[in-house]
């Protein structure tokens, strides 16, 4: 029988397995693990109700539906198991403020930090990675000027390979190589900044509230954006799978990228303008 269990278990095998699909597939195995998926898909009630149930913000609501949904359209795309491709709504996130460092204030966080974390911070404001990222880098993991970041380590589960400006290469050469890791104090591999040592900085700096990730993922991205790199490199260089997220968080960063954009079709009616300053009606 074609049920959702056994599509699961071949939509791993293709696709792999990310860090938290255990814990989706507890929930929808209890919602219909052993029902024939074209009664599933049929029966619009049945992915509701399994909707309601899911407990959390609504984004946690959405990444469940984001499982679900990749699991019934693998099985219509490519396993054929589906007489119709299933339609899973996300629910309506609340619209939440992104925030992040001036120039300024990163230079006084940095000031400020204890020793042990100032490089880690350098390192994750240069690259956005995420904390466990950073923390988990090995210098076998850095190769051909990239940082190397394996698919179990990512939030997306895909392996993601991020470039090195010349400035993040600088300071890793001024990085002892005591560790197999490259961030560490007293000899041992650190596992987190958020720790009396990072509040403490915060408060000398007058930026009590910030949290890691917002000081350097988003103060990365949100500069990015603001200098110009388009949305499309800047999914890239982040790791998301969606690009969405960074539309959604950091596009309204970079107040002229429609102006700019919006440029590009002129050469349509190049020609005709240059007719009409000699005369012409267009």
């Amino acid at each position: 029988m074609k049920t959702f269990n056994k599509a699961v278990e071949k939509y791993h095998k293709i696709k792999g397995e990310n860090k938290n699909d255990k814990t989706y597939l507890k929930y929808f195995n209890g919602c219909f693990g052993d029902v024939p998926l074209n009664e599933i898909s049929k029966g619009k009630e049945q992915i509701i109700e399994a909707k309601l149930g899911i407990e959390g913000t609504p984004g946690t609501v959405n990444r469940y539906l984001n499982f679900l949904r990749a699991v019934l359209n693998f099985a219509y795309d490519e396993l054929g198991w589906l007489d119709r491709r299933p339609k899973i709504s996300r629910v309506k996130e609340p619209a939440r403020e992104i925030k992040y460092l001036t120039v300024e204030e990163a230079a006084k966080l940095h000031e400020e930090l204890p020793g042990h974390l100032k490089a880690p911070f350098l390192f994750s404001l240069l690259t956005g990675v995420r904390m466990s990222n950073c923390f988990g880098l090995k210098w076998e993991h850095i190769k051909d000027n990239k940082a190397w970041i394996n698919a179990d380590k990512t939030k997306s589960g895909r392996s993601i390979a991020i470039p090195l400006n010349t400035a993040c290469l600088d300071l890793l050469n001024r990085l002892e190589r005591n560790s197999e890791y490259l961030f560490t104090y007293a000899g041992r591999r650190l596992t987190r900044a958020s720790n009396t040592g990072w509040y403490n900085a915060l408060k000398r700096a007058g930026l009590e509230g910030f949290k890691w990730h917002e000081a350097t993922r988003h103060t990365w991205a949100s500069h990015h954006s603001m200098n110009g790199t388009s949305i499309h490199a800047l999914k890239t260089l982040g790791g998301w799978s969606n690009i969405d997220v960074v539309v959604n968080n950091y596009a309204h960063l970079s107040d002229d990228y429609l102006s700019k954009a919006c440029e590009n079709v002129n050469p349509l009616v190049s020609l005709e303008l240059d007719n009409s300053k000699r005369g012409e009606i267009i």
